[in-house]
């Protein structure tokens, strides 16, 4: 569990600004039938927020308080051109409350069917939405690749194998696909190294385009 030592925040909307220009982050704590406690925090201190490649129990000490909170980080703004957090949120997790996550998917194993040069794998789904509570976080969620040896096969968001008292956000979702094996392509290098075809009567012959190996799914 990773320890996080904050203080209360009274500067509000467009005053975060100056929050930010003397390296303090704002943020807050969503609880569990309680208000939203404002808070803040220097850059250097959350660090280790930005470097969470999984979902972790955060305990948050607020200065000045003798209640500790169990939370879960629920949102980091980046800004995307100096790599500096703009704001946090954090949620309140109790055994009675339930929250929505992003768990990562992580593989395991190996695919024979890439293994063996007979198709690449493509993802659709890097994370799942999970509900869970305090006493059933799932840091990620684990998926075995080892038996796709086939062009064509895939895993969908139902084959996961959740931990008994979690489950799906969405129940929309079980229909989704995390990935699929789809066919090897010849590289662009590969096609102009090689060159047009040309067929006996000295006319080019034109190849129809190739299959995408990218797939667009909609998310509830």
């Amino acid at each position: 569990m990773l320890s996080l030592k904050v203080n209360k925040r009274t500067l509000k909307g467009k005053q975060n600004k100056q929050l930010r220009r003397e390296g303090i982050v704002p943020g807050a704590i969503s609880r569990h039938k309680k208000e939203t406690i404002n808070i803040q925090a220097s850059a250097k201190v959350l660090y280790p927020l930005q470097k969470l490649d999984h979902v972790e129990k955060i305990q948050v000490e607020i200065e000045g308080e003798k209640e500790k909170i169990t939370t879960i980080l629920t949102e980091l703004i980046i800004n995307p051109l100096n790599n500096q957090i703009e704001s946090f949120l954090l949620t309140e997790i109790l055994p009675q409350s339930h929250v929505i996550v992003r768990v990562p998917i992580r593989t395991k194993g190996i695919s024979p069917a890439v293994k063996n040069n007979l198709g690449v794998m493509v993802f659709s789904f890097h994370s799942v939405r999970l509900v869970v509570n305090s006493e059933n976080i799932v840091p990620f969620i684990e998926i075995d690749i080892s038996k796709l040896d086939q062009v064509g096969q895939r895993v969908l968001v139902a084959d996961l194998e959740l931990p008994e008292g979690v489950k799906l956000a969405s129940a929309k979702d079980a229909a989704q696909t995390i990935v699929t094996i789809r066919p090897p392509q010849k590289s662009l290098k590969d096609e102009i190294k090689k060159g047009p075809e040309v067929t006996e009567e000295g006319e080019e012959a034109t190849e129809g385009a190739t299959e995408s190996t990218s797939e667009e799914e909609a998310t509830s």
